[in-house]
């Protein structure tokens, strides 16, 4: 079953990683190359 409310914590992470995306992106084009990779660094477990 589905819960239509909206899930706050879901909508700001979402948010967030557009942020950090758009913030790497930037870091790209001013020739951060390393701090934008560990910006989007993921490490998975």
């Amino acid at each position: 079953m589905r819960d239509d409310k909206e899930n706050l914590i879901v909508t700001k992470t979402f948010a967030f990683a557009l942020e950090a995306i758009d913030c790497s992106e930037k870091l790209r084009y001013l020739h951060k190359y390393q701090m934008a990779s560990q910006l989007l660094r993921v490490e998975l477990q």
